[in-house]
């Protein structure tokens, strides 16, 4: 009777270590998760800058605003795009041809800017 009694507590214990492990490594997972997504997860396209892009591009083009498809933009080889108020590049992949892209005077969103960064060009430790 007192084996049994050992077994069945020893069994007991190696159970409890084993709940402890699975319950530290999902505790980690959790921990971990938000921090990946922060990280690695793309924000929004800025559609005040996609509409900066398209609007070149139908000067470009002298065509409508609404009127550009996605060919349009893949006839454009060469980009000029200056002095605007631009946060977001990411619509350039539209122009699946372009060779040259010119970008002068461009000025990023004041609204744009995060906190942290705004705080370290207060301190003049970024321009």
């Amino acid at each position: 009777m007192m084996n049994e009694d050992k077994k069945i507590q020893k069994t007991i214990s190696s159970l409890n270590k084993s709940w402890r492990y699975i319950i530290q490594a999902v505790l980690i997972l959790v921990l971990i998760t938000p921090v990946y997504i922060f990280m690695y997860a793309e924000p929004p396209a800025d559609p005040a800058s996609e509409a900066v892009i398209r609007q070149a591009a139908a000067v470009q083009l002298n065509k409508e605003l609404n009127e550009l498809t996605d060919q349009d933009f893949a006839k454009i080889t060469e980009f000029y795009l200056s002095d605007n108020e631009i946060c977001d590049l990411r619509f350039l992949e539209k122009f699946t041809n372009l060779q040259k892209l010119t970008l002068s005077g461009l000025r990023y969103p004041e609204t744009q800017i995060p906190a942290w960064r705004r705080e370290l060009m207060k301190l003049h430790l970024l321009g």
